[in-house]
């Protein structure tokens, strides 16, 4: 660490470490674990020799996990399979930090940045194997919402008046659904769903109670995709849906990069067509699908709409009734499996691409990936909405109509807005929950309420989630090692650290050290390592860095010796408070 990138002895050193361990991956990758089990039995000679050597390997593994503040020992190999996804994840956070401390020695160019505010997110080294494209993981940055015609309002907790303009399919006025209810406990005032009325009264079409003859979907491939982006083609699309007697529904929703959350894909499919409206350009004319999503005469299948109704309602002020979640369907009939993903399966012989599921549906334009993952979701549906009703009417008519009265309850939901509940931290956002969790002790709870209320006011100011802002494994590690200085907070705070605590983190340490009631003094002052302190640590270590690459070749050992002692300073001598806790790993095993 004390040379730069183009000495020629660490590039030797760096050949050697690589040759090794594509030799022990190649090695590795040979000989799998059923092989393993064939010479066991085939040659038994050789079954000392591998019980000793996955002992080694054990062993090995141990070592490595105690290193970077392990306590725990893993004690078999069957409990190191079990474990394997935690110690990869393990693996890709430390050599996360090790390329970014790594980055910050050896690259002069990019070392003013690190651990400062307004730092660029951090880059992987490596992808995971079997894991979503990069490409199709991160929009880059893309904030929609501050396109939309009405801006995100993170503040505003007053009851949510719905967003319909008029009712179409009504059985009671337009004016005597949105009056305001005043519960008698002297609770908060709200709006009741507008559909209610009609949810609970319309009645489903006859032919829904007969057994029928599931119609096949047609080909994947040959299906027409109709994508919906303007106006003009979303009345052609709402004409068309007119005329049907079921449609399939589906919703993508994004939630990392905004507080309350957006939709930003529609997919709704019918016997022959399937559409993908994109409700991010289309947001604000989307409520005329009321026309169809509210006639009791066409059935809308979801499945697992739970969400997508308060979704519908707060993006689009958009209502359904006459709904059949296929959902409540499998969970009837007490099926092995109530995903969309199991019935694709079991009913269409179709395997869905799970990956797709952390896919940011912010891209623009979606990829052909992407879009043929959206559409399958509700290509197949109405062919598995035939197989179960036929199902449920084989079980017994009670069991169908079981199905309808949890759809018809699922409607009936109202989207609320939810204010941050700082005294009894029940909201979603609070502390509760997390207590409850973690069985937080009387002395950390004071902590545990200030680091909460401090994510929720940042998300807010931020239009982020509370979990892109700080994890809860983030602040289960806070919470576990009570850091007490910068370094300490951003080495729990992980690989990707928010804008939020990258420009806050002087406010996000004093809320740690004011209320941990057992931190070390120094002369009387809790001791803190500030952003501006750590900076001018930073820019003295570019300073020698670009000595370095512009010094004489014999020169460089003296200043590289200067540059070491720098970093060590930085790292720990520079913390005002001696902490056990490795600053520079951070907290690796936190538990959610």
């Amino acid at each position: 660490m004390s040379r730069s990138t183009s000495d020629p002895e660490l590039e030797a050193y760096n050949a050697r470490v690589l040759s090794a361990v594509l030799k022990t991956t190649q090695a590795a990758s040979k000989l799998s674990s059923q092989d393993l089990t064939y010479y066991r039995t085939a040659a038994p000679d050789v079954t000392d020799a591998i019980e000793k050597c996955s002992s080694r390997l054990l062993g090995l593994t141990n070592v490595l996990l105690k290193a970077v503040g392990g306590k725990g020992e893993i004690k078999s190999v069957d409990e190191l399979v079990e474990k394997w996804n935690k110690i990869g994840d393990v693996n890709d956070t430390l050599f996360e930090k090790t390329d970014t401390y790594l980055d910050m020695f050896t690259n002069p160019k990019s070392q003013a940045t690190v651990l400062a505010p307004n730092m660029p997110p951090l880059q992987s080294l490596k992808r995971k194997r079997g894991k979503l494209d990069p490409t199709m993981a991160n929009a880059n940055g893309a904030r929609p919402q501050l396109s939309f015609e009405t801006k995100p309002d993170n503040y505003d907790t007053s009851p949510f008046r719905p967003l319909l303009t008029k009712k179409p399919n009504a059985m009671k006025s337009f004016e005597e659904s949105l009056q305001m209810e005043y519960p008698n406990d002297n609770g908060q005032p709200y709006y009741r769903n507008p559909y209610q009325y009609e949810i609970e009264h319309a009645k489903f079409p006859k032919s829904l109670k007969k057994p029928c003859k599931p119609l096949d979907p047609m080909p994947f491939e040959k299906t027409a995709v109709n994508w919906v982006d303007t106006p003009e083609k979303l009345y052609t699309m709402l004409k068309s849906l007119r005329n049907e007697t079921e449609i399939a529904v589906d919703l993508e929703h994004h939630d990392s990069r905004s507080y309350i959350g957006f939709v930003c894909l529609m997919q709704i499919s019918t016997r022959s067509q399937d559409y993908l409206v994109d409700t991010l350009v289309l947001r604000s004319e989307l409520e005329l699908l009321n026309d169809v999503f509210t006639n009791p005469k066409i059935i809308k299948v979801f499945h697992g709409a739970n969400s997508d109704i308060i979704w519908l309602q707060r993006d689009f002020g958009l209502y359904v009734v006459g709904l059949f979640d296929t959902y409540h369907a499998a969970k009837v009939l007490n099926l092995e499996g109530k995903s969309l993903g199991y019935l694709l399966d079991i009913f269409c012989s179709f395997k869905a691409s799970k990956e797709y599921q952390l896919a940011d549906w912010r891209i623009r334009p979606l990829p052909q990936a992407m879009l043929d993952y959206a559409r399958s979701d509700t290509h197949f549906l109405l062919n598995i909405y035939d197989k179960l009703r036929n199902k449920l009417l084989a079980s017994g008519a009670d069991k169908l109509e079981s199905v309808l009265a949890s759809s018809r309850k699922e409607c009936k939901q109202k989207y609320e807005r939810v204010p941050y509940d700082h005294e009894y931290g029940s909201s979603p956002s609070g502390w509760k929950s997390l207590s409850e969790k973690w069985a937080i002790t009387e002395e950390i709870m004071p902590m545990l309420k200030a680091i909460t209320q401090w994510r929720d006011s940042m998300a807010r100011s931020y239009d982020d989630s509370l979990n892109y802002v700080l994890p809860n494994r983030a602040i289960f590690g806070i919470l576990k090692s009570k850091p007490v200085n910068v370094p300490g907070v951003i080495g729990i705070t992980g690989k990707n650290i928010s804008e939020a605590v990258k420009e806050n983190v002087d406010e996000l340490l004093k809320i740690i050290v004011d209320n941990d009631p057992g931190v070390t003094r120094v002369d009387g002052v809790k001791g803190i390592t500030s952003t501006s302190e750590l900076e001018t640590d930073v820019g003295q270590i570019v300073a020698v860095n670009q000595k370095i690459d512009k010094a004489d070749p014999k020169a460089n050992e003296e200043i590289a010796r200067k540059r070491t002692a720098l970093a060590e300073e930085l790292f720990y001598s520079s913390a005002k408070v001696m902490t056990v806790k490795s600053q520079f790993w951070g907290s690796i095993f936190d538990n959610e």
